[in-house]
């Protein structure tokens, strides 16, 4: 399976120290439903949005 979009940024959040997780709780989603967009996308660009802002 290739390297998506929201798996990248999985690893940058995770590398800048913010568990999956926490990121889902910042993002007011949940984490369940992150966690299937991993495996099966496309996904939102109102979930990866919130996303990248994490990262600045």
């Amino acid at each position: 399976m290739e390297k998506t979009e929201l798996m990248d940024l999985k690893e940058k959040l995770e590398a800048k120290g913010i568990s999956w997780e926490q990121a889902a709780e910042n993002i007011k989603f949940d984490v369940r439903l992150l966690n299937l967009y991993l495996v099966s996308p496309p996904v939102p660009i109102s979930v990866i949005n919130p996303l990248k802002k994490l990262l600045e």
